[in-house]
C-alpha cells in the first residue's frame, strides 16, 4: 500500500459530508456526521457517496450548504456556552479559540487546527449571535413589561391580553406563583381559570418569624446582638480582628451587616456575654434559626415541585411539635444534633404519563406549578454578573441576560438555516 499514490482532498467532497484531517503527514477523509476517519484510498467521490448513502441515508439528499452550516452551528454552540457562563464577549476569541487550537494541534494535527479558523467567534460575531438567540428565545416565551405600577390588576391585564392575542385557552392555566399578597392578581387568575392554583412563594417567608418573636427574644436580637455587631463594624481594626477570629474557627462567614437601627456609643458587652440567661436565649435562637435556614435552603434547588415543598414543610411542622413536647419535658438534646431523613424519589414523568394516564391527568398539573420565585432571584444575580463594572460598556445586556438564565434553548438549526452561506475558497 505504501507504493500507491496518495489521493488529495477536494473541497467539493464537502457535499458528501467529508473533510480532511491531517494526521502524521497524511490527510484522510473524516465524516462530519459520525466523525469517523477513512483510509486515504477512500478519497474518491464514488466511495464517499456510498459511505454517506449507506451509513447516513437520511442525510444523502442534503445539499452542500447543509454541511457548510455545521460550522455555523458550532459557532452558535460556543457563543451559547459563553453566554450561559456570563463571560465577556471577547473571551472566545482571546482564550477559547487559542486553547482549542493548541489542543487540536497536539492531538490531531496542524491541519485540523487551521480548520478552526472557519469558526467565527470574533467580538462582533459573538454579540450578533447572542442577540439572534435572545430574540429567538423571546419568540418562544412570553414576556410583558409594565409601564407604571405593578398592581395585580395591571399584571393580570397584560397576561389576559397575551392569551387573547395568541388565542390560548385560559382554562389550561394550572397555577400562578407570586411573592406578594394573595389577593388581586391571584384572585383574577382564579376567576379566569377555575383549575388554577394560587401559590405564595415558599422561599424566605420564615424571615417574618423574627418580627413576631416574644419580647425577651426580640430584645436579645435588637438591642444586645445588634450593638455587638455594630461595635465590630464601626472600626476597621475590629473588623480585621473579627475576620481573623472567624478564620481561626474555620467559620463560613467572616463579616457582618451593619444595623442602622442601633447606634449606641457606649459598649458594655462583657456583662451581656457573662449573662447566662442571655447566652442561653442566644443559643436557642441560633439553633432554631439554623433549622429554618436549613429548611429554606432545601427549598432553593432546581426542579422542586409544590408537593415536595408541602411534604418538607409538613414534616418540619411535625418536628416542631415534637421539639415542643421535648422542651416541656426539659429535654433539649435536639438543638445540638439534628437528624434529617432525606428521600430522593426517582421519577420518569414522561413514562409515567403513558403507564398511568388517569394518575398523570391529576398529578401533572400539580407538578407544573412554580413553587417559588427562585428563578426571579437567580435572575437578579445573573444580571449583576452580566452587567459588572468590567463590562459597563456592554451595549445590550438584556440579550446576554436572557441567554444566560433562560431554560428555553434557542433554535440554532433555524438560525443557521436563515444564514446565507458564503462559498468556500481553496487555500
Amino acid at each position: 500500500f505504501d507504493n500507491l499514490p496518495k489521493l488529495n482532498y477536494d473541497h467539493g467532497y464537502i457535499k458528501y459530508g467529508f473533510i480532511a484531517i491531517e494526521r502524521g503527514g497524511e490527510a484522510p477523509p473524516q465524516c462530519l456526521l459520525c466523525m469517523k476517519s477513512l483510509f486515504n484510498a477512500a478519497m474518491k467521490p464514488s466511495l464517499l457517496k456510498r459511505y454517506l448513502e449507506t451509513n447516513h441515508a437520511d442525510k444523502k439528499d442534503r445539499d452542500q450548504d447543509y454541511f457548510q452550516r455545521l460550522g455555523e452551528t458550532v459557532s452558535y454552540e460556543v457563543v451559547l456556552l459563553e453566554a450561559k457562563n456570563m463571560k465577556a464577549h471577547i473571551i472566545a476569541e482571546s482564550l477559547v479559540m487559542p486553547a482549542a487550537k493548541i489542543l487540536v494541534r497536539y492531538v490531531i494535527g496542524e491541519g485540523a487546527a487551521a480548520k478552526l479558523e472557519s469558526v467565527s467567534v470574533s467580538n462582533n460575531t459573538v454579540e450578533r449571535r447572542i442577540e439572534e438567540m435572545s430574540v429567538d428565545i423571546a419568540d418562544q416565551v412570553f414576556e410583558g413589561k409594565l409601564s407604571s405600577t405593578t398592581k395585580g390588576k395591571l399584571i393580570f391585564d397584560v397576561l389576559d391580553n397575551f392569551f387573547e392575542q395568541n388565542e390560548l385557552d385560559c382554562g389550561k392555566l394550572v397555577g400562578c406563583t407570586t411573592d406578594s399578597r394573595k389577593s388581586d392578581f391571584q384572585a383574577h387568575a382564579k376567576a379566569m381559570s377555575s383549575n388554577a392554583t394560587a401559590v405564595h412563594c415558599f422561599i424566605h417567608r420564615f424571615v417574618l418569624c423574627s418580627q413576631v418573636l416574644p419580647p425577651k427574644f426580640l430584645s436579645c436580637l435588637n438591642h444586645r446582638v445588634s450593638r455587638i455587631v455594630n461595635f465590630v463594624k464601626t472600626l476597621a481594626l475590629n473588623t480585621r480582628l473579627f475576620k481573623l477570629l472567624c478564620e481561626d474557627f474555620s467559620s463560613n462567614h467572616i463579616c457582618f451587616l451593619y444595623h442602622t437601627g442601633s447606634r449606641e456609643k457606649e459598649h458594655d458587652f462583657q456583662k451581656d456575654l457573662e449573662d447566662e440567661e442571655f447566652i442561653s436565649r442566644l443559643a436557642y435562637l441560633l439553633d432554631i434559626f439554623g433549622a429554618f435556614n436549613y429548611l429554606n435552603l432545601s427549598f432553593q434547588g432546581p426542579n422542586c415541585t409544590v408537593t415536595e415543598f408541602i411534604s418538607k414543610l409538613g414534616a418540619f411542622v411535625r418536628k416542631l411539635d415534637l421539639w415542643l413536647k421535648n422542651v416541656e419535658s426539659k429535654r433539649y438534646g435536639m438543638f445540638e444534633l439534628l437528624t434529617t431523613l432525606e428521600a430522593s424519589p426517582v421519577m420518569n414523568l414522561p413514562n409515567m404519563a403513558f403507564s398511568y394516564p388517569t394518575l398523570a391527568r391529576h398529578a401533572v398539573p400539580q407538578l407544573l406549578i412554580f413553587s417559588s420565585t427562585r428563578e426571579c432571584d437567580q435572575g437578579f444575580s445573573a444580571l449583576l454578573a452580566t452587567k459588572s463594572k468590567s463590562r459597563n460598556r456592554l451595549a445590550a445586556p438584556g440579550h446576554d441576560f436572557r441567554c444566560a438564565v433562560s431554560k428555553v434553548m434557542p433554535r440554532i438549526d433555524q438560525l443557521v438555516g436563515k444564514k446565507q452561506i458564503q462559498p468556500s475558497c481553496k487555500r
